[in-house]
């Protein structure tokens, strides 16, 4: 599917200040000419007169474009710098899923980070923009931060490090100008220079994460939360500070306990999880404090920001997983029974499976209104609207968000020796005795455009598949 997405014209809000000028200089020019003309042909004794009205005219004109053109420039500053109606200040902002599966239709990974670098390059297409609408576009760039991160995970070899790079690039721009807009208040200003450090926080978070690289950015820690004010910012900045929480207590249990596993995701292997707790005392573990420090923190953080979105789909998808994860390594490291992470876990689960098929329903409606729109003869060359499953790289980057918690769910139920349940709570395979059930119920196709690894499932196979022996 190869969209046109609209490009808005960097003139639009331009005062044509020449314009005016030239309706200016003609004025005294033509005046200027009645002036010479009556008094060079009139021949009688009123021509001093008839100079000095055309002159009082000319002067009144000159006059009311003069004021014409100063109002022009206050009201050009008051468009530039007013703010009233932005998302950035509305407390109860949230992304809103539908606009976002609509807004990004595009069908592979290369197309729609082509529309993720249009929607950040907005911000510098014009020196005319008003606060508000620059506000408007920041938002636009926060709203999309969540999936970009499935995006950035799944690049292709050979464009990675150029469109991260060309990412990054954009926006250290988009930081310059915001640090160079002083049409607005103060307040405004620190409000959209925070939201610009939260993107750059992010997205540096994701560029080396998706590396499997520990985090060497700190960016999102320079980010003042008090002063972001909706719930989409705040929730992602939460959900973020708890991420590298979680990262840095994950990066302290490999580097202690096993300095031979290359990345963190390799400590998620059944094997490793099951010895974990053997290789876990608080008084010869190096860092035990740290990294249960470290998770009481990013158990915190997510917390918050749940409390923030209530029963918003998309933040719950990310969020809930990434709280089951944390909670599960404090219990394994406090030596607690406790199941709070299933439950987190399991509403990951829902929550992605919601997304998914919410967006499928949201682009084969799409579909059949596009159809609708064509035009007669169109419908004659096409009978039927030709829609298919799974179309778009966003639908598909959600089945692979669900298709993941529920293989890392299994897993960690697995490493635990407890029943695998789906995420109702109900058995699917009982404690210890693990079967065909468990498989059939991770058992999906590979996902085009993703990087389909499958190192959970294939660790589960094989488990199992040893346990039977």
């Amino acid at each position: 599917m190869d969209r046109k997405y609209k490009k808005e014209d960097p003139r639009s809000e331009k005062i044509d200040i020449t314009r005016i000028i030239g309706g200016l200089t003609m004025i005294i020019i033509i005046g200027g000419i009645m002036v010479c003309a009556i008094f060079m042909f009139s021949k009688n004794n009123y021509s001093i007169s008839r100079i000095i009205t055309i002159s009082s005219a000319v002067i009144a004109l000159f006059a009311l474009l003069y004021t014409y053109l100063t109002y022009s420039s206050i009201d050009s500053v008051n468009k530039l710098s007013r703010m009233d109606g932005n998302v950035l200040e509305n407390e109860n902002y949230i992304t809103e899923f539908s606009v976002l599966v609509l807004r990004y239709r595009e069908t592979t990974n290369a197309e729609i980070l082509k529309h993720v670098k249009y929607t950040f390059k907005k911000l510098l297409s014009s020196k005319h923009i008003s606060g508000a609408k620059m506000s408007d576009n920041l938002q636009e760039i926060v709203d999309v931060l969540r999936p970009m991160a499935f995006m950035l995970n799944n690049l292709d070899k050979n464009d990675e490090e150029k469109i991260k790079g060309q990412l990054s690039r954009t926006i250290q721009k988009i930081e310059s100008r915001i640090d160079s807009f002083n049409e607005m208040s103060d307040g405004s200003t620190k409000l959209m220079r925070e939201t610009v450090k939260l993107i750059k926080g992010i997205f540096f978070y994701q560029r080396y994460r998706s590396e499997e690289k520990r985090n060497k950015s700190v960016e999102l820690l320079k980010v003042n939360q008090s002063i972001l004010k909706n719930k989409a910012s705040r929730s992602l900045y939460y959900n973020y500070r708890g991420l590298i929480f979680y990262n840095g207590a994950m990066d302290k249990i490999r580097d202690t306990l096993y300095p031979n596993v290359k990345t963190v995701k390799g400590l998620f292997k059944i094997s490793i999880l099951k010895e974990m707790p053997s290789k876990v005392n608080p008084s010869n573990m190096e860092s035990y404090d740290m990294v249960m420090m470290s998770l009481e923190e990013a158990i915190n953080y997510h917390q918050k920001a749940l409390e923030l979105i209530g029963d918003d789909p998309l933040g719950n998808a990310y969020i809930q997983y990434d709280l089951a994860r944390a909670l599960y390594f404090y219990n394994l490291f406090k030596g607690l029974k406790t199941t709070e992470w299933i439950s987190a876990m399991n509403k990951a689960v829902f929550y992605r499976a919601r997304l998914y098929m919410t967006a499928q329903e949201l682009i084969k409606s799409k579909e059949l209104e596009d159809y609708e729109n064509l035009s007669k003869k169109k419908k004659r060359n096409n009978e039927q609207p030709i829609i298919q499953d799974d179309s778009t790289y966003m639908i598909r980057g959600y089945l692979f968000q669900w298709i993941k918690a529920k293989e890392m769910k299994a897993l960690l139920e697995i490493s635990l020796g407890l029943p695998v349940t789906d995420n109702y709570g109900s058995i699917i395979s009982g404690a210890g005795v693990y079967g065909e059930e468990v498989l059939k119920y991770i058992s999906h196709d590979d996902v085009p455009g993703f990087k389909n690894d499958r190192k959970f499932k294939k660790d589960i196979e094989e488990y199992i598949r040893n346990s039977q022996k």
